[in-house]
């Protein structure tokens, strides 16, 4: 069966630190061993070299894939706003603006201020009345010349600031007069409302505009090209897949929006767009693969309404990322790749923190940290993972720092709080890392620990973690509980809205780590029989149903 993935990630996302994007790798390598086919990977013109990268990066042969995508590259306009943006983030960055700050210091400095004080100190140290009057008379000829090319700039200059701020000042007392009379407030409201509304009306339509070419064009391929037998969706992002009129599927990983509305539109405004999207490609839907039984259920059928019947339940397998930094031919290969780890770590602090004044020279040698790997999003439930922590670190006597890989510079409440609670060198954010650093960071961890509220299936944390050595302790949580044996459950679950639970199950870890690797090993262990060659053979039998019409919509 000759099978193609549907991606429609809009510009600027990295698919490399979403879960999404490592079960892409996954899939495409699963797919492409079970049928000896190249998978089509059919994307816009903004993804390939991301997608490419990704697969590469995850060790897939170029032999097991081919990306379609529309003619022509990418449009000019996302190239500016990459260059743009490309740009603005060398500018943001401490280590461009100090640099170019001095540079412009040391210009000036050597041009001016270093003569202007030279001259100084020779005319006060000087013992020479010849030298000093020539020198005296010399400087004083030459500001007389320049003074009438110079005084006139300086008095215009010092007027135009002056009348700047006055009109400022006029302005700030006109408006705070004026703002209380009714008229005056309501046109002001409605003026900026409206200016808003042009604005962002502007940039999404010439942004959906674009979006809709692309799309459109990938779908007319999808009809027209007859090689494919089946194509897949890995999310309901894009109700655009619908479209498409041959045998299809869409993977429902899970709806974390509908589960968390009120947080979402608080902290994630353009989540609701997104939301009313999904919402339309499970409308439209005809055959949908869910990871868990729970999200099945409660998601699918409970919440959107979709018949039993439309819906195949094909779970994950075990995630390895021992390959990243295993070593063979040491005398004590587990000594060997702790020190691997901590060179990679290292070497990453090097590129990324040299310019940051507490971890330019952090040394990740003998450091105990606990470890989540998440971005940052209201069902991740970092907040009472924060909360919890600073119990166990303060009240609790437990000195771990905690790393996080969420990007916590977007999210102003996080921040806050770590500076209130003075916990901003106790956490530390990796954000953004490629997959061998995530495995570094992994093998080097005290514990995983993953706090969250809910997921779409078992988390990937406990598979990773184990696989370079490292135990976990979770959320209880139903999507957790259906894959823990209920012994194991008392040893390493907590009840994640409770900080003062989640403090104590990190003491329980730390002080009974070792029984906790004994403990989840078999557990493990009986996960990695699941490969990922089995989920794909899984989802290509599934195909085969509905391409046959066993399985019906």
């Amino acid at each position: 069966m000759k099978i193609g993935i549907f991606l429609a990630y809009a510009p600027g996302i990295k698919m490399s630190n979403q879960g999404l994007g490592r079960q892409l790798v996954q899939f495409t390598a699963g797919f492409h061993n079970h049928s000896g086919e190249a998978i089509a990977i059919l994307c816009p013109s903004w993804l390939r070299d991301d997608v490419h990268k990704l697969l590469s990066q995850g060790g897939v042969s170029n032999h097991a894939y081919r990306i379609i995508c529309p003619p022509g590259g990418i449009p000019i306009s996302f190239r500016i706003q990459r260059l743009l943006s490309a740009h603005l983030e060398r500018l943001r960055s401490r280590r461009t603006i100090s640099r170019a700050y001095l540079k412009l210091k040391e210009l000036l400095y050597t041009s001016i201020y270093a003569q202007v004080r030279k001259l100084a100190v020779y005319l006060l140290s000087t013992r020479s009345i010849v030298g000093f009057s020539l020198t005296f008379l010399t400087s004083l000829i030459l500001a007389i010349a320049i003074a009438p090319v110079a005084l006139p700039l300086v008095v215009v200059g010092a007027s135009l600031y002056g009348l700047a701020r006055w009109i400022r000042r006029m302005m700030r007392r006109v408006s705070a007069r004026t703002s209380s009379i009714p008229i005056v407030s309501q046109l002001n409201a409605f003026l900026l409302d409206a200016r808003k509304a042009n604005q962002i009306s502007f940039v999404q339509r010439a942004y959906n505009g674009v979006y809709r070419r692309e799309t459109s064009w990938m779908v007319n391929f999808a009809n027209r090209d007859g090689t494919i037998d089946f194509w897949f969706s890995p999310t309901v992002f894009w109700p655009e897949f619908n479209a498409i009129n041959k045998p299809s599927a869409l993977c429902f990983p899970d709806m974390v929006l509908s589960e968390f509305p009120v947080s979402f539109a608080v902290d994630h405004p353009h989540t609701l767009a997104v939301f009313g999207r999904c919402e339309k490609t499970i409308e439209g839907g005809r055959h949908f693969i869910t990871y868990s039984d729970v999200t099945a259920e409660e998601g699918l059928e409970r919440r959107f309404g979709v018949n039993k019947g439309q819906i195949s339940v094909i779970p994950h397998a075990a995630m390895d990322l021992s390959h990243h930094i295993s070593i063979e031919g040491t005398l004590d290969p587990g000594q060997a790749r702790r020190r691997f780890a901590v060179n990679l770590l290292e070497g990453h602090r090097n590129v990324h923190w040299q310019t940051h004044r507490y971890l330019s020279n952090f040394s990740f040698q003998d450091t105990k940290y606990l470890f989540y790997p998440s971005q940052i999003r209201p069902n991740k439930n970092i907040v009472n993972l924060i909360r919890g922590y600073e119990i166990s670190l303060r009240r609790k006597h437990q000195y771990a720092k905690l790393i996080l890989t969420g990007d916590v510079s977007t999210n102003t409440e996080i921040s806050n709080f770590l500076r209130a609670r003075r916990l901003q060198y106790d956490i530390i954010f990796f954000n953004d890392v490629p997959e061998q650093i995530l495995a570094a960071l992994y093998h080097l961890a005290e514990l995983v620990i993953n706090p969250t509220l809910y997921e779409g299936g078992f988390p990937f944390t406990f598979t990773e973690g184990l696989s370079v050595g490292t135990p976990s302790i979770m959320s209880d949580i139903p999507q957790v509980r259906q894959a823990i044996p209920n012994e194991l459950a008392e040893e390493m679950l907590f009840d994640p809205y409770s900080p003062e639970t989640i403090a104590n199950a990190i003491v329980h870890g730390l002080t009974h780590r070792a029984r906790l690797v004994d403990l989840q090993m078999p557990l493990y262990r009986k996960m990695r029989k699941r490969s990922w060659s089995d989920v794909a053979s899984d989802h290509v039998a599934t195909f085969s149903k509905i391409r046959d019409g066993i399985v019906s919509a």
